[in-house]
């Protein structure tokens, strides 16, 4: 469950005389990522003041997602990065393709945010899967609310077309926005080109996906377990509770044997009331079948709500009281007395959850 990245390059040298504010635009799309149904499936990696060895570094690294924003070479594309001594660096369109065109595959996006760099991107769609530009001069407040509304979609596994659209119209209906646009150059400035064979209406910018739990709880700890649920959906966990989720019909084994090997989790509500139900044991061994199958690694998260599992458990087979003894457990037994409480422990663990294996 590795994570997605996304490279966002800057430069700002100190040669050119308007200065760009590209922290704070970097934190603008921090803020985006952190509301979204991936905020914690995602890293940002942000390189300021970036020469040259660092744009090739980046490029090696294959990020999911690049992006640069600055200043441009000239009117026929490029982008500008700093020198050694923080002065201008351009690399032309052909300079730059040739960067890419050397690097590893594997880039599902480029985003070059600044003036006259369609041609750029276009350029570039021979070696990415996608690929935007800006056609002319970009003022800075449409390029600003293009940048978050594209990203705030695809933070949100939205399709790139789709992403793409709505930030085109979301900036063209923004009044100060499109009026600052106009005094430099046209409103349909945006270009996005994609790389022959990749469809278009389906890409994703981002591979990953919303990490996702299924919650194994025996019947007297439904209300723990609901409000588990609504605090994880609440950090963009997909979560699968029976309660909420079992469709009517559907034989329990199937729906028991699926929803442990579909999500990414399983949460083991540990309780005298949850561990020695039938279901929720059939839930611990099919754990087990799923992590032998999948080399050993280990699913099962336990969550204690009272100290019964750590003495007093004694199923039927002994090896699953030694299995879930042996992990980390959660120490929930006070996290629903009050909301705070809750909200503590549910970030600590959505925290471990999403860490890369």
């Amino acid at each position: 469950m590795g994570l997605s990245r996304l490279s966002i390059l800057a430069a700002n040298p100190r040669d050119r005389y308007t200065p760009l504010r590209q922290m704070d635009e970097v934190n603008r799309l921090r803020g985006k990522l952190a509301a979204s149904t991936l905020s914690r499936r995602i890293r940002i990696e942000e390189h300021l003041s970036a020469q040259l060895p660092v744009l090739e570094r980046v490029l090696r690294d294959v990020p999911e997602v690049f992006y640069f924003t600055g200043f441009h070479a000239s009117d026929k594309g490029g982008i500008v990065l700093e020198d050694a001594n923080g002065n201008s660096l351009p690399l032309d369109t052909a300079a730059l393709t040739q960067r890419f065109s050397d690097a590893p595959r594997g880039i599902r996006l480029a985003f070059l945010c600044t003036c006259y760099s369609a041609d750029s991107a276009k350029a570039l769609s021979a070696f990415v899967d996608a690929a935007v530009g800006f056609r002319g001069l970009l003022a800075d407040d449409y390029a600003n609310v293009f940048a978050e509304n594209f990203f705030g979609a695809l933070f949100n596994r939205r399709p790139v077309r789709e992403a793409f659209d709505g930030a085109v119209d979301a900036a063209g209906a923004d009044a100060i926005v499109a009026k600052a646009q106009s005094t430099v150059g046209v409103l349909d400035t945006p270009r996005l080109h994609f790389r022959k064979g990749v469809e278009a209406r389906q890409h994703l910018a981002f591979s990953a996906r919303p990490l996702s739990v299924f919650i194994s709880f025996g019947g007297p700890d439904e209300q723990p377990a609901t409000r588990l649920e609504a605090a994880l959906k609440a950090r963009g966990v997909k979560t699968f509770l029976f309660t909420h989720d079992a469709k009517p019909g559907q034989p329990l084994h199937r729906m028991m044997r699926d929803g442990v090997n579909e999500h990414d989790w399983v949460l083991l509500l540990c309780s005298r009331s949850s561990l020695n139900r039938p279901g929720v044991l059939n839930e611990i061994e099919e754990s087990l079948r799923r992590s032998s199958r999948g080399g050993g690694r280990n699913i099962l998260v336990p969550i204690a709500l009272d100290d019964y599992v750590f003495a007093e458990w004694k199923p039927e087979r002994s090896d699953l009281a030694l299995y879930i003894r042996d992990l980390v457990i959660a120490p929930f037994s006070g996290a629903f007395a009050t909301d705070r409480a809750l909200d503590e422990a549910t970030d600590k663990l959505v925290e471990q959850l999403s860490a890369p294996e």
